[in-house]
């Protein structure tokens, strides 16, 4: 994928000691006339796209940046989105570039950290569902996991003695 990223002058050289380590894209950056990537103005971006004569797969913009690039993608028919809010999250953005779809208001790494909880708590879903399943006769559950009911489940371990039991 051909990869044009736009950033300021502060995270310039953060940004491009970053790309040295991604092999399997092929990444430009632009040094764009500010100081605070945070502040790039979408006629700033627009100017700076209309001096280009390359075709890129996709755009992206610095992940502090507060405007929706949307209506600009539309305009030069290009995809532009948010990339991470900082330069060391590039690396994971690329490794999960075909896996995460970048958006056009949400910084990558907001997206990625989403992306995580939303798999965890499949994972820790499928785990419990795997466990319930499998319960036998020895299995003993201390309250309904699946209420509401926060009141806590109390086991008083003195009517119980454990080198008894099977």
């Amino acid at each position: 994928i051909k990869v044009l990223i736009i950033t300021g002058k502060q995270s310039y050289s953060t940004v491009k000691k970053v790309i040295k380590t991604i092999k399997n894209h092929e990444i430009v950056v632009i040094k764009a006339p500010i100081s605070v990537s945070a502040f790039l103005t979408q006629s700033q971006t627009l100017g700076i796209l209309r001096n280009i004569n390359e075709y890129f797969d996709i755009v992206l913009l610095p992940g502090f940046t507060r405007w929706d690039s949307a209506e600009l993608e539309k305009k030069l028919s290009t995809r532009i989105r948010k990339g991470p809010e900082f330069a060391s999250d590039l690396l994971d953005l690329f490794t999960n570039l075909n896996v995460i779809k970048l958006s056009t208001t949400i910084p990558f790494n907001r997206l990625f950290r989403a992306s995580g909880e939303a798999s965890y708590e499949k994972v820790a879903k499928e785990k419990y569902d795997r466990a319930h399943n499998r319960r036998g006769k020895h299995t003993f559950y201390l309250g309904n996991s699946r209420s509401r009911d926060r009141k806590s489940t109390r086991l008083n371990s003195s009517h119980t003695d454990i080198s008894r039991m099977p």
